[in-house]
């Protein structure tokens, strides 16, 4: 690979339009309700609103239909594994949660993330 990104494929026909970045993403720490983001883009705070279910808040609106809400975590600490799923959106906020893959119960994340992509 050159290192070069190409523009072919982009909505807009051009990296960088609002199109082709997200709107807001986080990396945070999601155990023991002592969540602390680790990095951001237009998040203002992630609040715990249960065991494995976190609120992220924008500093800024998101304005517009959702095109793309991306979530994944970590399932460290000796979990067999889990799944995420982000809800609740609003232009305000979106939800997040994470359980175990068997179904057992929600889990808190040592590790989430969330990106939020639209027109």
């Amino acid at each position: 690979m050159s290192g070069i990104i190409g523009t072919s494929s982009s909505k807009s026909g051009v990296v960088g339009k609002s199109q082709d970045t997200a709107k807001a993403w986080v990396n945070f720490n999601g155990g023991s309700g002592a969540e602390a983001v680790r990095g951001d883009f237009n998040v203002s705070s992630v609040g715990d609103v249960g065991q494995g279910r976190y609120k992220i808040n924008f500093k800024t609106e998101v304005s517009g239909d959702y095109s793309v809400v991306v979530s994944g975590g970590d399932a460290s600490g000796g979990q067999a594994g889990m799944q995420t799923a982000a809800y609740d959106f609003a232009i305000t906020h979106v939800k997040f949660m994470s359980w175990t893959y068997d179904g057992s119960g929600y889990l808190d994340v040592p590790y989430g993330f969330v990106q939020v992509f639209g027109d």
